[in-house]
């Protein structure tokens, strides 16, 4: 259901989308001014993101026609690019003149790559200088937080993360990505605060709640019900809640890469397995994540998103 791991949209501000579609159709809204989305004061255009897809086919002519899917998946990268930007440029963290010049350095190399001066690189990524100086920030914040020490520290910390604890689950999940507009965010945590609060009161069951509002595919199926998993097995956010309930407990509403949730912790097996290799790889993405959330919550602040529809 949700693959471990830190996200990277906020490590990459400064450089070029992935180009596969997403799973989901959907196709970008046409505007009379050609504006298809806000982050705060920050707009996207239309053009920006067909100077991206211009780049792709010139670095590689081969490469398949835009589909709507490819389009809305520039516009959610652009869009998060923003998030990040902003979150980055409210951090005090310097960054150097020779820090920003490698950077540019480093921009100039790809830019000759494709046979494009810097310039014409940074527009058609809609590559600003604060987007320059908020990726050296947003590197050193990441950096910061998942040093090696920290990372130890966390593992120990936290031994039921990494030794073959497994926890039973059922879960709700109204589905809001960072990059939705703050409007719909706002509405998916309105609705999923409902169904809590309705669960609590006595309502409803949680299984039968699940069953009628989740927008998780398990819902329909069992009722949100995820079998038993260890730590790793999830997105950080979601597994820390888990593993912090006790049996039978349903959880506060927390905040994913894939929307809000609550969580019914319906079981848990201790585990006695001495941490893998894996550990530290894990327990930074852990940390990561709280820089994520931090970045999420943007949009629900001082960042707000408007997605022309």
């Amino acid at each position: 259901m949700m693959c471990a791991g830190a996200s990277a949209m906020a490590q990459d501000v400064a450089s070029g989308p992935a180009t596969q579609p997403s799973s989901t159709p959907a196709s970008l809204p046409v505007t009379k001014t050609g504006v298809l989305a806000t982050v705060g004061t920050a707009k996207i255009t239309s053009q920006m993101v067909q100077n991206i897809l211009n780049t792709i086919k010139k670095q590689d002519p081969e490469a398949e026609d835009p589909t709507p899917q490819m389009r809305e998946q520039i516009l959610d990268k652009l869009i998060a690019q923003r998030l990040a930007v902003a979150y980055a440029m409210s951090q005090k963290v310097d960054a150097s003149d020779a820090e920003i010049k490698d950077q540019k350095d480093q921009i100039a190399k790809q830019a000759t790559t494709l046979k494009m001066t810097a310039n014409e690189f940074m527009d058609s990524y809609g590559i600003t200088d604060d987007m320059i100086v908020a990726q050296i920030r947003i590197k050193k914040i990441f950096d910061a937080a998942m040093t090696p020490d920290k990372a130890d520290a966390f593992v120990k910390a936290n031994p039921a993360y990494f030794n073959g604890t497994t926890v039973k689950a059922v879960h709700i999940l109204i589905k809001a990505g960072p990059s939705a507009s703050t409007a719909d965010q706002k509405a998916a945590l309105e609705k999923i605060n409902k169904i809590a609060a309705d669960i609590k009161s006595g309502k409803i069951k949680f299984e039968d709640a699940a069953k009628q509002f989740s927008e998780d595919p398990s819902a329909k199926v069992n009722g949100g019900d995820l079998g038993e998993f260890v730590f790793t097995a999830m997105v950080p956010q979601f597994s820390e809640a888990a593993f912090a309930a006790k049996v039978g407990d349903v959880t506060d509403v927390i905040r994913s890469q894939f929307g809000f949730h609550i969580i019914k912790v319906t079981g848990r097996t201790e585990g006695k397995e001495a941490p893998d290799e894996n550990a530290t790889k894990f327990a930074k993405a852990a940390l990561a994540s709280k820089i994520e959330s931090a970045i999420y919550a943007m949009a629900m602040k001082d960042c707000p998103i408007e997605v022309n529809k």
